[in-house]
């Protein structure tokens, strides 16, 4: 009597569902890090055309960035940025052309910081990703900075530092 082997032994199965298993793992870590690297580039993109914005309120307001900052106060001493980021509508010259800023996904420091003192400005937001635990920031100032700092912005500090 002659048997034909039909099918995989139990130990061929293991072996299949550990590969499977490692190849999955080694996949959805790197899903996980391009979804984080992908958020901090839209936040990185939109602090760069914030920047642009109050470029361009400078020139329009007599040379100044007093009041380019929005008019929320933060926990630290410097105004938060709202919709009209930067003031965008009044640089662009148009409330129809608002700047779409996303920040509301940012990491778990939600709070966006600008600080102005008429010659000068600094504005920073969170990113996802941390550094040992601490939070890290984007910080964009009018001396043409655009960085990442593990620290907030001081009360009254108009550059990254």
């Amino acid at each position: 009597m002659t048997y034909s082997r039909k099918g995989f032994t139990l130990v061929e199965l293991l072996i299949s569902i550990a590969i499977i298993g490692i190849i999955s793992s080694i996949v959805l870590g790197n899903i996980a890090s391009s979804k984080q690297k992908g958020t901090d580039a839209l936040i990185k993109s939109n602090m760069h055309d914030a920047r642009t914005a109050a470029e361009l309120y400078y020139g329009d307001n007599g040379n100044s960035y007093a009041g380019v900052c929005g008019s929320i106060p933060s926990p630290n001493g410097g105004k938060t940025l709202e919709y009209n980021l930067l003031k965008a509508q009044e640089a662009w010259g148009t409330t129809t052309q608002p700047l779409n800023i996303s920040l509301s996904t940012a990491g778990a420091f939600d709070i966006v910081t600008c600080h102005e003192n008429g010659s000068n400005y600094a504005a920073e937001t969170p990113l996802k990703g941390t550094s040992s635990g601490a939070p890290l920031m984007w910080c964009i100032d009018s001396g043409g900075a655009a960085r990442i700092v593990t620290a907030n912005l001081e009360a009254n500090e108009v550059a990254c530092e």
